[in-house]
Parts: structure tokens; sequence; C-alpha cells
């Protein structure tokens, strides 16, 4: 049932539903503000059970491709690819809503629709990844955004607007993507920071989550002491060059990333992360963005 309100949700036309039901689920079952009528059809003709069955494919396929994406993006890419689930699926719906139908005749055009899916949820990503860094900054909340009417109805208008006029599908930055694991190695983030001398000493570094799980598990933690999410830059030292600002003492960004969440979950175990794409120099980026730069930089000179 929930998974039927959900793709329900994606095929309304507008993107402000998507963004309260984000925000707070249990809207789904909401008759007092309408939206179990606006999606069951209380009070009018109810919705047919074809249309629903295909909706929930449709649903279904996407958030298994989304999955995959997941895999393969860093950072606040992936946190796109996690939080973004539900307004990835409304733009689709949008952009299938000519293709889509509950005629029988057409039930291979739609199985056909279906195998191309995967394809489309990539383009749909990578535009919307593009849009959420070019209308909110890089240093933007993530879950904010698609928790927001306004943001969430904007981006829907720029990625369907971006696939109407066919143009090029934008390329993300590397910093968006898990380090390759073969062919030649690039100088690390932190290595390039501190060669390149791009950080003053004594910068103030201020903490990011960049998905869900570490949000839950952080997001009461920090607020319990200012403190615990930010940090100060110091480039004496090229293996431990944060200083914390709840200790005193030096970490390396994803060594402090670690430590913050096994103090916070009360468990000590090895996460795979990057931290250099969770701490951040306000105003200007991650480390990882800004390590970017200083490569792109040398590059053109």
């Amino acid at each position: 049932m929930i998974e039927a309100a959900q793709a329900l949700a994606c095929a309304q036309p507008k993107a402000e539903l998507v963004a309260r039901i984000k925000k707070n689920p249990d809207l789904l079952w909401d008759e007092h503000q309408g939206v179990y009528a606006a999606l069951f059809g209380k009070g009018r003709r109810a919705v047919q059970a074809m249309r629903v069955w295909s909706d929930v494919l449709l649903l279904r396929t996407i958030k298994e491709q989304l999955g995959r994406e997941r895999a393969k993006r860093e950072g606040r890419a992936q946190a796109v690819a996690e939080r973004g689930d539900l307004l990835t699926a409304h733009v689709i719906f949008q952009w299938l809503a000519s293709e889509r139908s509950t005629d029988s005749d057409r039930e291979h055009d739609w199985h056909t629709v279906i195998e191309d899916l995967p394809k489309l949820v990539t383009t749909v990503l990578d535009w919307l990844t593009h849009h959420v860094d070019a209308e909110f900054t890089k240093n933007s909340f993530i879950q904010s955004t698609f928790t927001s009417p306004e943001r969430c109805s904007l981006l829907t208008e720029r990625v369907l607007a971006s696939l109407h006029d066919g143009g090029e599908i934008p390329e993300l930055p590397d910093t968006y993507r898990p380090p390759a694991k073969t062919g030649k190695r690039r100088p690390k983030a932190v290595a390039t920071l501190l060669d390149s001398g791009r950080i003053p000493s004594g910068t103030s570094l201020v903490f990011q989550a960049q998905t869900g799980p570490e949000r839950r598990t952080l997001a009461a933690w920090l607020q319990q002491d200012a403190r615990r999410g930010r940090a100060v830059w110091n480039s004496g030292s090229r293996s431990k060059p944060l200083i914390w600002e709840a200790d005193g003492k030096r970490y390396s960004p994803s060594g402090l990333v670690q430590h913050m969440l096994d103090l916070a979950s009360r468990e000590r175990k090895d996460r795979p992360l990057q931290g250099t794409t969770r701490w951040f120099v306000p105003g200007e980026g991650s480390l990882a963005d800004l390590a970017e730069q200083v490569r792109r930089e040398d590059e053109e000179n």
C-alpha cells in the first residue's frame, strides 16, 4: 500500500506533494489535508487498478536503478541519489506522461519503456545533481532541498527543460565519483591542498554529513555541542591536518569523521567514506572540491 501511495504521489502533476511526503511520510494517509483523496480518488472516480500497477512498476524500477547509481557516486551526488529518489521519480513520471497508458493493447509499449528506464534514470539524476548545485550552490543542504516544495518545483522545471532541450548531459565532477581503482593515481586531496597552500593554516572548517545514515547517527549528537561540527586546518601536519574543536586533537579528515561516528553511535567499526567530502571551508566548498579546483588550475597552466 505504501508503494502504491508513493507511486501515485510521484505521478501527480506538481512536485509539491513529493516534497511534503519526503518531509513527513505520514501525509500519505492524511485525509484532513486532502492528500489521501488526491491520491486514491475519494469523492470522485477511484483510480484504476491497472494504472496503479503501472505506476508501482515504474517507481520500483526507478528505485532499483537509483540503488545502483548510489554505488557509482560519492558525496553530494550520492546524497542526491538517496534523498532525491522521489523527486527523480516525479520528473520521470512527468517526462513519460505521454507514454503511460492503462490500455491493455499498449502493454508491449509500456514494457519497452521499463526496459529503457535505467538509462533515463541516470540521465535525470545527472541533470538533477547539476541543477541542485547550480541553483543552490555546492554548500546547500541536500536534505532540506528535497523537502522544500518551492525548490522541488524549480528543480523539476529545470530538469524537464534540460531533457527537452536535448543538450549534452553534464559530466559530474571527479569528487562526485568514487576513486578509480586502476590507472594512474592522482595525489590525494589533502596532499594537493597542502602542497598548493590553497587553504591557509588556521582556517575554520565545518562538517556536513553526506548520507542518510550519517545524518541519522550524528544530527542530535552534533546539536548537543556545536564544537563537534567544527575543526581548524593545520598545514603543519600532512597526515593529520585537522584540529577538532571538541578535543583539540589532530586528525585526518576521514579519521575524524570515523571518530565522530564511533562516539555518536557508541560503536567502533570501519566505515568506507571519503572524509574530504564532509569537511567544508564555509562559502568555498569541501576539501575535495577545493583540491579538484587546484588540479584543474594546474592542468590549465
